[in-house]
Parts: C-alpha cells; sequence; structure tokens
C-alpha cells in the first residue's frame, strides 16, 4: 500500500504559512557564486572572495528584505497566530521556533515549506540538521514516501535530496552548482568538529565542502533541536554554516526563540490530531512478605547515602515508601519490618555514574536496574503480554472490516529476553518470545476471535511465527572462537550510534509495508533503539515489558511512537477518537503513569501544567489608538500584570493558579488593572486564565471560616457544670471465658478465613490533556491471582499478641485449632490481617456481658482549656452553621442528621448548650478509641436540669448499626455510667430522640 497525504489540513497550512509569511514581499531573486580554484583567497565576514578561471557557477539564496520589513513580517505572523512578538534585536539573529505536536506531521509540514519557499522567492538551497540515526532515517524515508506528493502539488518541480556522506564529498559540489532545488540531510555529529572532513579542503576547488555550502546561504531545518542544537558548540556549527535563516522544528523547545507557530500537546490532544491514550496498569498487590527494595538513586558526595523504596510498616499494614539509607543502616529497625530481619544491614554503596548500587551484609545487592523483589517478574510480564494481545485483537474484531490493519509495539530492555543465540550463530525465541507464541495461540483458537482466522489459518504454528518478529541492531563481532564461525547476532543498543543504522533502515523500509493487511506482521519487539525516529500511524497498542523506574524509554518517547491518527488500506488518515485510541500498558499504576507523563511534558517543554507564566500575556492585542493597528502589549506589559494578578491572591509565587481565582473565574469577578477593563481585553485575559484554571470543582474560599471560641458558652457556670460530670477519665477490663473466646473464634476462622496468595490488579482509565495538567479518570479494573506462595514466614504469633492482647498460649491455641497453618505460606500478610480482625470481632462480643469501667481518679480528665487552643476551620456552604449556645462561634457538622439537630438545638428552648465533643475527647476500648459526638445541657421548666452525651445516627435500629459500631457505643455508655455524675447517654436519630 502507498500512504496518501492530505493537502488541506488547516492546522498545516497555518504552520507551512508561518514560514512563508515570514518572506512577505522578497521578490524571486537567485544568488550567483564562482566555484573554481582561485589564485587567491582572503575570508571576511564569512564570506570567500575569489579570483581566477571560472571552472563553474554556483547557486544560492539571497534575502533582499530590510530588517525593518522582516520585524513587521515576523510580528505579524505571531499575532495571527496569538503569540507574543518578537523584539528587532530577536529577529536579527534569524532563528525562527515552529512548535507542533509529535504525530501532527511536522516533518511533512518542513518539507512542504521548503517547496513552497521555492515556488513563492525561489529559494533553492535547503539543509535539514539532525541529532541521530534514528531521525536522519526517519526524514529521508519520509522524503521518498511524499515525492509523489509534493511534485504533483508543486506542478512537477524537479528537486533532488540525499543524506549527506562524508565518502561521497560530490554531493557537496552537486549540492553548490545545481540550479534546482537541493535537500541535504546531515546529522550534527558530521559538521561540529574540527576534525570532519566536510572541512578539509577538495583538491578539486581548493575549498573544503562547507565553504560550498556557506556560499549557497541555505536555510536550515534543524529537526528536533533540543537534541542536534542544544550546545554552544552545535549551535556555533549551524551558524558556520552561514544560513540564510534557521527554522527549529519540535513538540519541545528548550529554547525560547522567535516562535513563529504553535501546535502543543494540550491543542493537538483537544483537537483530535492525535489519538487518545488510554493506559492499561499491571500492578502486584498481596507481596508485601517479602524483601523488597528498589534504588532510586545514590548521592551525597561524600556522605554517601541511597534512597531506596522499601516495605515500611505504619499503623499495622506494609506500605511502599522512599527512605535513605546510609552505611551500616538496618532496613529492619528503619522500616519497623521484620521481612527485612535477615542481616539487611547496609554494607556498601556505590556511585559510579550508570553502575549504582547498595549491597548489604546478607551479600544481597541493588541497583537502579535491577531492584530486590519478590513480585512475580515472570507472572506480570506474561500477563502484560496476553493483555496486549487480548487489546489488540479486540481492536482488530472492530477495525479489520474498516480496512485498518491494527500494529502493536513491546519495548524491552534486552535483545536476549525475545531472541537467543547458540555458539554457532542458530536463532531461537527468548522468554518473551516463548511467552507470546503460548498466549497468543491460546486466545487465538477462543471462540472470541475464531472469525477473525479460522479461514486463513492453514498452518497455526506457521502463522503464530509470522505476526511477531523483532527490530534489532546487529552485533558485527564474532560470537564463535573460531573466526570461520563467525556469525551476524543482535544487541543491545540505545539508539544513537552507529550499530543502529540496521534497525532505522529495516523498520524504515517496512513502514509502509506494515501498514498493508497482507503482511502477517502485527506485533514489534523492539529494543530502546525505537524511542524517537519511528513511528507508523497503526500503533495501537504499546506495552513496556520493563520497569517504569529504570527504563531509558521514557513515557513520552513511548506514547509518541504510536500517536498518528491511523490509515486505511486506501492510505488515507482515518479521523475520530472512537478509532485512534492507543492503549499503553504500563507496568506500573496508572496514577504513576499519568504523573509521570505530566512531569516529563513538563520538562520536555518547559512549561507547567496550571502555571501561568509571566509572559503568557504578551499575545493579548488591542488597536493602537494612534495608528489604528492592531498590536500586542509587550512582556514587560505582561509581566505587569502578572504582578498585579499575583497582588490579587490569583496567583502563588510560582505563578500557580490559586483557589481564590479560581472562584473569581466562576463568578466573573477577576479584578485587573483598569487599562484590561474594556471588553476586547478582558476576554482575553479570561480565556488565558480558563484555560491554564481548568475546570476543577472548588469551595468558594471567601467562604472557609476559621472558628473562634465564644468564651461567653465556655467560661460560664452552666457549662463548666456540664463538663466537670464528662470530664473524667476511665479504665476498664473485660471478663471472659478463654475456652469458650478460644472455641468462638476458632468457629468463625473456620467459617470466614479466605486467603489468597498475592494478586495483579488490571486497572484501565482513559488520559486527558488540557493546560491546567494530564489526569486520568478510571474506566474498568480486575484483579488475577498467580498462585504465588510466600517464602518468608515473619512472626505470625508475635504479630497477633501485639495486635489483639490475648496471650501466646491462647493466640497458639486459636491457630492450631483453627487448623489453618497451611494458609500461612499462601499469604502471610492477608493471613494475619484478617485473624486479628476475627479475633477483635469476636472479643467485641464479649464486651457486652464482660466489660467493665471504673474512674482513675480525680487527676485525670480533659481540661475545659483545650477548647481554646483547637484549631477549626470549614465552609459555610458545605459544613458549617452558626452557633448561639456552643462553645464555638460556628458548629461543624459531619452529615445531613447533625445538621438538622444543630438547627433543632439552636431553636429549643429547652437547650441551654451544647458542645460538639473534640476529637481529642476519646474512650478507650478494645476495639479502639471512641470519640462520642455531642455534650448537651436541657432546662425543663426552668428549672430542671437533664446532661446527656448524644450519639447522633441515622438509625437508632440495632440492625442497622454495624457491630463495631454497637460495641463501641456501649463502651461508652458503660463509660460514662462510670464517671458522669447524672449524666445519660443516648444514641438518637433527630432531636426528638433527645427531648422525649
Amino acid at each position: 500500500m502507498k500512504l496518501k497525504f492530505q493537502s488541506d489540513l488547516a492546522y498545516q497550512e497555518a504552520a507551512i504559512n508561518a514560514i512563508t509569511g515570514l518572506f512577505d514581499g522578497q521578490n524571486m531573486y537567485e544568488s550567483r557564486f564562482t566555484v573554481t580554484k582561485p589564485l587567491a583567497s582572503r575570508y571576511g565576514s564569512g564570506q570567500m572572495q575569489m579570483s581566477g578561471v571560472n571552472d563553474s557557477i554556483g547557486y544560492g539564496n539571497k534575502l533582499e528584505l530590510t530588517p525593518e520589513e522582516l520585524l513587521r513580517n515576523v510580528q505579524h505572523v505571531q499575532r495571527s497566530n496569538h503569540l507574543p512578538v518578537s523584539s528587532d534585536k530577536e529577529v536579527r539573529e534569524m532563528e525562527f521556533n515552529v512548535e507542533m505536536e509529535t504525530g501532527t506531521g511536522k516533518t511533512y509540514v518542513y518539507l512542504r515549506s521548503m517547496l513552497e519557499l521555492n515556488q513563492q522567492f525561489g529559494f533553492t538551497k535547503f539543509i535539514i540538521v539532525v541529532p541521530n540515526v534514528a531521525i536522519r532515517e526517519g526524514v529521508y524515508k519520509s522524503l521518498q514516501i511524499t515525492k509523489d506528493h509534493l511534485s504533483g502539488l508543486y506542478d512537477n518541480v524537479p528537486y533532488q535530496y540525499y543524506v549527506y556522506n562524508s565518502k561521497e564529498l560530490n554531493q557537496v559540489y552537486s549540492f553548490a552548482t545545481s540550479q534546482q532545488l537541493q535537500i541535504m540531510v546531515i546529522n550534527i555529529q558530521a559538521f561540529n568538529s574540527e576534525n570532519n572532513l566536510i572541512k578539509q579542503k577538495n583538491d578539486k576547488t581548493s575549498l573544503s565542502p562547507l565553504q560550498l555550502i556557506q556560499q549557497t546561504n541555505p536555510i536550515v531545518i534543524v529537526d528536533e533541536p533540543q537534541s542536534a542544537n542544544n550546545s554552544t558548540k552545535a549551535r556555533a556549527a549551524i551558524k558556520d554554516l552561514q544560513p540564510l535563516a534557521i527554522f527549529n522544528y519540535s513538540a519541545t523547545h528548550k529554547r525560547d526563540i522567535n516562535l513563529l507557530y504553535r501546535l502543543d500537546a494540550v491543542a493537538a490532544y483537544q483537537q483530535k490530531l492525535v489519538k487518545q491514550i488510554e493506559v492499561a496498569s499491571v500492578v502486584p498487590e498481596g507481596f508485601e512478605n517479602e524483601p523488597y527494595v528498589k534504588l532510586i538513586k545514590v548521592a551525597g558526595g561524600k556522605n554517601l547515602y541511597g534512597q531506596v523504596e522499601v516495605f515500611v510498616r505504619e499503623g499495622g499494614k506494609s506500605k511502599k515508601k522512599n527512605i535513605q539509607i546510609r552505611f551500616g543502616d538496618s532496613l529492619e529497625l528503619l522500616t519497623d519490618n521484620d521481612v527485612y530481619r535477615d542481616n539487611w544491614n547496609v554494607s556498601d554503596i556505590g556511585n559510579e555514574k550508570g553502575k549504582e548500587y547498595v549491597e548489604f551484609m546478607n551479600h544481597k545487592s541493588v541497583t537502579i536496574a535491577e531492584p530486590i523483589s519478590s513480585f512475580p517478574e515472570t507472572e506480570i510480564r506474561r500477563f502484560q503480554i496476553r493483555q496486549t494481545i487480548q487489546e489488540h485483537l479486540d481492536k482488530e474484531k472492530r477495525l479489520n472490516k474498516r480496512g485498518l490493519k491494527v500494529l502493536s509495539l513491546f519495548f524491552i530492555d534486552s535483545v536476549a529476553n525475545y531472541r537467543v543465540y547458540d555458539n554457532e550463530g542458530n536463532a531461537s525465541h527468548g522468554p518473551f518470545a516463548q511467552v507470546f507464541e503460548e498466549e497468543y495461540t491460546k486466545l487465538i483458537q477462543s471462540r472470541r476471535y475464531r472469525d477473525l482466522w479460522e479461514d486463513e489459518i492453514a498452518n497455526l504454528a506457521s502463522h503464530v511465527s509470522e505476526v511477531h518478529d523483532g527490530y534489532f541492531s546487529k552485533d558485527r563481532k564474532s560470537k564463535a572462537s573460531n573466526k570461520k564461525d563467525k556469525f551476524d547476532a543482535y544487541k543491545d543498543t540505545k539508539g544513537t550510534t552507529r550499530a543502529d543504522n540496521d534497525t532505522y533502515e529495516l523498520i524504515m523500509k517496512d513502514k509502509e509495508r506494515l501498514l498493508s493487511m497482507d503482511n502477517p506482521l502485527r506485533f514489534i519487539f523492539s529494543h530502546s533503539a525505537l524511542k524517537e525516529g519511528w513511528d507508523n500511524p497503526n500503533v495501537f497498542q504499546i506495552c513496556t515489558l520493563k520497569d517504569a523506574g529504570s527504563s531509558e524509554i521514557r513515557r513520552r518517547q513511548e506514547v509518541g511512537r504510536g500517536l498518528r491518527l491511523a490509515v486505511n488500506q486506501d492510505g488515507e488518515r482515518v479521523y475520530g477518537h472512537e478509532i485512534n485510541t492507543l492503549t499503553v500498558m504500563a507496568s506500573e499504576s496508572y496514577e504513576e503513569f499519568v504523573a509521570g507523563l505530566q512531569d516529563e511534558m513538563e520538562a520536555d517543554a518547559s512549561r507547567k501544567f496550571g502555571v501561568v507564566d509571566k509572559s503568557d500575556f504578551a499575545i493579548i492585542t488591542f488597536t493602537d489608538p494612534t495608528t489604528g493597528e492592531l498590536v500586542n502589549i509587550t512582556k514587560k506589559d505582561s509581566t505587569i500584570l502578572w504582578t498585579a494578578l499575583r497582588a490579587e491572591d490569583y496567583l502563588s509565587a510560582s505563578g500557580k493558579v490559586t483557589d481564590t481565582l479560581r472562584q473569581a473565574l466562576k463568578d466573573e469577578s477577576v479584578v485587573l488593572p483598569e487599562n484590561y477593563q474594556p471588553e476586547e481585553m478582558k476576554e482575553q485575559v479570561y480565556a488565558i486564565l480558563k484555560r491554564k484554571a481548568g475546570s476543577l470543582e472548588i469551595k468558594n474560599s471567601k467562604n472557609r471560616k476559621a472558628i473562634s471560641v465564644k468564651k461567653e458558652v465556655l467560661l460560664s457556670p452552666e457549662f463548666k457544670e456540664l463538663w466537670d460530670r464528662i470530664k473524667y477519665k476511665s479504665r476498664y477490663w473485660v471478663d471472659y471465658d478463654e475456652p469458650t473466646l478460644v472455641r468462638k473464634c476458632v468457629e468463625v476462622i473456620q467459617r470466614d478465613l479466605h486467603v489468597f496468595s498475592g494478586l495483579l490488579r488490571l486497572a484501565k482509565a482513559r488520559v486527558d490533556v488540557t493546560e491546567a495538567g494530564v489526569s486520568s479518570s478510571k474506566e474498568s479494573e480486575q484483579l488475577v491471582n498467580p498462585q504465588m506462595d510466600a517464602t518468608f514466614i515473619p512472626d505470625i504469633i508475635g504479630y497477633l499478641q501485639n495486635e489483639v492482647n490475648l496471650t501466646r498460649k491462647t493466640l497458639i491455641d486459636i491457630i492450631k485449632e483453627s487448623n489453618t497453618v497451611r494458609l500461612i505460606r499462601r499469604n502471610p500478610q492477608q493471613y494475619v490481617q484478617q485473624i486479628v480482625k476475627i479475633i477483635k470481632d469476636t472479643m467485641a462480643g464479649f464486651i457486652v456481658d464482660g466489660i467493665k469501667y471504673e474512674r482513675i481518679g480525680e487527676n485525670y480528665y480533659w481540661q475545659q482549656e483545650l477548647f481554646k487552643d483547637e484549631e477549626l476551620g470549614g465552609f459555610l456552604e458545605s459544613n458549617l452553621t452558626e452557633s448561639t449556645k456552643s462553645p464555638y462561634e460556628y458548629v461543624i457538622y459531619d452529615s445531613k442528621v447533625e445538621q438538622d439537630l444543630v438547627r433543632d438545638m439552636e431553636i429549643s428552648q429547652d437547650v441551654k448548650l451544647y458542645a460538639k465533643l473534640p476529637s481529642w475527647f476519646k474512650i478507650d476500648t478494645p476495639l479502639g478509641s471512641y470519640n462520642p459526638d455531642w455534650a448537651v445541657l436541657l432546662e425543663r421548666d426552668g428549672e430542671e436540669k437533664l446532661y446527656f452525651v448524644v450519639e447522633s445516627k441515622g438509625s437508632v435500629s440495632e440492625l442497622d448499626l454495624r457491630d463495631r459500631e454497637k460495641f463501641k457505643i456501649e463502651c461508652g455508655r458503660r463509660h460514662f455510667a462510670a464517671v458522669g455524675a447524672g449524666v445519660e447517654f443516648r444514641v438518637v436519630a433527630g432531636f426528638g430522640g433527645l427531648s422525649g
């Protein structure tokens, strides 16, 4: 099949017009110079003056526009594209940026721009500077596949293109002397050193190839300048080409230089010019019973430390957490986790770049690339492969009938995981290839997918082997001891070496062929070499078979390989996110993936989501009252406006949007300086701020109240009398029959204990990209049990003893008689957590009959003064109501039941005062602390005083209350019976339950 290109895409035309608009008013002009063997020569201002006999004529570009005309053109282009305008000084540098998101046709745009510049202004000499082999091969392939299309658009204008080769320097001579349009593609490494052959003089002309190029004053296109033009040396080398102009094309510019056009990631995503992204994450859960250490970094200079992720025990549970470790540190002590009891003391730390490590006294060591983990790595990878195949086949069922071939791309960390060789050079499948064929064979034969293949598959084994292949770089070194037995195998590469040429040439040659339904290849395995420079419009799944933290392939690069909109069998682009969805099978949670993607997008583009930059308002235009022309506010004016917004607390010191601004935008009440009050200006400011603020739901910060104490209530005699009745602390003990408790625990354990080995959680989330940030919304989730037993068993009895306060003998009796010891190895962490809950809940059943409370004494009580120390706050529209009878000006309510109760107590003639009991007012119970809701003083007929402690619930029915709630409430009742003289404890569903 042959790709077809559209010439009428508005956003691409706008990008092309941004370049041609720069030269508005330029006449068709051709610069000529003599290429000869000079009798004498001199250098000055970068030009060569020569005399002698003409050998041939050279042709170059020439600019006729004045600096004033260029400035006017540049500012007009920028204003038309809603960009900050450049100054005269900036324009004189003749270097310009064009920003286009990956997958939107950046290469097509600059190739077509060259022909447009040739047609409109007669420019003939163009050089495309690239940073590496990958992009060079991609550009060359684009020149090939667009040749017919571009020739058709531009009246079959003849043009030549080629990749610069230092062994064929006659190409440069032709470049300089041809009158036809010339396009040279060259790596920055070919001309950024004094030793480059391009700088050596040629026998034919006594000129170096570089000097010939200089005479042509080429227009230079820099592809991915953040890599090709990212150093003083590189920039000097490009300037040394004596370019007429430099145009930098990238999605992630690092240098802000005369921006002419912008189509960033947010705009591309919102306009559906790239695929929609969804993340399917595979995360292990329930493997906290084994030692886990992941090295994040080594730092500290002379005082070396390692930052590691480990399991830290907090609140009875193991959680992943980052900690710092130094020589001699014990992981067991730092984590309070006995999975590290086996001599996990730091014995050595290495900080050599690329080889960082931490070693422990048990002779185990961890590197950034290789964590210590009991996670079922092989099961996780198998699950990722299987899910990718399933996603792929599901899309084929939908898209094949629309003439769309589906491709899936796997990134792997080592070629040997896909392909291995014996000593004779015979290739065989590595573990990933084996797993792929096993899982694909099972899935393709299922009823779900039989209609895809049953008429086409004559030989299943042959078919399975044809649908996948790997693209890797060859290792030319011998793999055998005998020189006669040399063979070309494949090796791991980084995508930046000469060895990568094999990969790029192969995959680029196959780029169009891969799109054909007739080609059986559908699943592509690659090393990191494909991290940039290659993409295919029909990649619908990307799977990373490597830990995200140590991968050389970054999330943004991964996603970039599949962002292009799909094409059908006629080579035509197909639009719509209902078709164009890229599924990324990530080896991290989708939340981590999205957060990491946003971090990388911010770092790549030197931008911050949800942050207003001081220059962001320089795109605002207004009509100059003197000239009547449309002009931009200056960058200085933009900074002044930013400062004014900051003064109103709309922005943080870093420019981060605040809730105050969000609320003001919602109310359309943003306070602006007087010169921005005209509607034309105001609308532009609002538009910029709304894009940055996003659509977050917020509370009105103006309605937030810091709650102050009402001293007249807190210090009143009535409140003191109420407080003196309930303030005392207590202690409890439980009388229970131990054999009966053991028997009951065993009965419940045998009935209710269900222990599973660690699980794999597959969650799928849709990704959204706005100027406010990268976000996700979970769409589905499922759990898979890989059936693996733990190899490390912690001190089960010791852990239980700490949690439930029973004797070791009692706990041993419960475990032995329950006959569940066999389940411990399946998942120790899950086992003990369930046993603790069962024992605690069972013990709670003995509380009602057996618990007894007593007041500790006169000196153990909660001080009334603590009310003044508590810092409270809330929002009027959501959880606050004004109070006249409480120790505070406002009462915080937690539910509709409490809100109604407060309202009724405020208007009741009988309620003299009440208090929401603070969080520090706690009663100890066997099931944890209990904090009752309210203390209330009622007065009947002006004489009888009634004192209540109240628990407010939506229902007072014991059937509606959970067991743990009932037991805690009963403990509260017995506590106040023991310590509160004349205090009644009530559970109420409303004020009626209190007043009756």
